[in-house]
């Protein structure tokens, strides 16, 4: 779900996540870094996002 959601279709993502229990919790938890996914343009980007947040990014390298 979350890379439904990263290529545009909220929609959708939030139908595969209502068939679980802690479907809400998890975009709850994940919105603003599934947000800053999305708007991604390049792999730099998703690099700099994975340091925002403190993520290892070492599978880009």
């Amino acid at each position: 779900s979350a890379a439904v959601y990263i290529m545009g279709d909220s929609d959708l993502t939030h139908t595969l996540l209502e068939k679980f229990k802690w479907g809400h919790t998890f975009f709850a938890l994940n919105k603003n870094l599934l947000q800053d996914y999305s708007k991604a343009q390049s792999e730099y980007e998703i690099l700099e996002i994975c340091h925002e947040y403190g993520l290892p990014n070492s599978q880009f390298m």
